[in-house]
């Protein structure tokens, strides 16, 4: 018997198989199963922020995203995009696949190194800016396009103040992501004991077939 994480680049995915166990019926009926125990494993590894190895938490300007409340300031969870994206991908009377096309899945399940990356003309809606007080700071150099042009705004400190509610936009910037890390969030994973319950589980109805 076995149980690996497999990826392609289209797809990650959890693999249960047996190839040596001889039985004609039943076969895909017990993987179905199984399945569905599997997706619910994978999915408590979002719920318990990893195991058997703890995920490193989410850091505080993530926090501080607008919007991220509850479920959402927990690691990998969002938009919930990752955790229902779960499932079947493949059933075969050798075994069965589970997991997800989700192409940023490998980068949390694995980690991964971002290159520096320039979006240019992005555009951003109309919005409402709530108000609020802005806290001292200090603004390092860097570049903004206005009008068409590129300009360079020295580094400066700004003192703090408060800003009255207002619309903004639409307006079109460029957006640059620094280099970065993604740290390992390995969620494509069935820990003990719960790896113990899915073989028993196999065993179990396996033997019910043979009898």
């Amino acid at each position: 018997m076995k149980l690996k994480v497999t990826h392609n680049g289209e797809k990650l995915a959890l693999h249960f198989g047996d190839v040596a166990m001889k039985y004609s019926q039943g076969k895909k009926s017990v993987y179905a199963k199984m399945a569905v125990m599997t997706i619910r494993d994978i999915q408590d590894n979002f719920r318990k922020h990893g195991r058997p190895k703890p995920w490193k938490p989410i850091g505080k300007r993530w926090k501080k995203r607008r919007g991220s409340k509850g479920v959402g300031r927990q690691p990998l969870r969002d938009t919930g995009n990752l955790f229902h994206s779960q499932r079947l991908l493949r059933l075969q009377q050798s075994g069965y696949d589970v997991g997800t096309t989700v192409p940023y899945a490998p980068d949390h399940n694995f980690g991964a190194s971002v290159p520096k990356q320039v979006f240019r003309n992005v555009k951003f809606k109309k919005h409402a800016v709530k108000a609020h007080t802005r806290q001292e700071h200090t603004v390092k150099e860097h570049s903004r396009t206005q009008k068409g042009k590129t300009i360079t705004i020295p580094a400066h400190q700004v003192k703090a103040h408060k800003v009255k509610r207002q619309q903004r936009g639409p307006f079109r910037r460029v957006v640059i992501i620094k280099a970065h890390k993604i740290p390992q969030r390995e969620f494509m994973i069935i820990p003990q004991p719960q790896n113990k319950i899915l073989f028993d589980f196999h065993n179990a109805e396996i033997g019910k077939l043979l009898n």
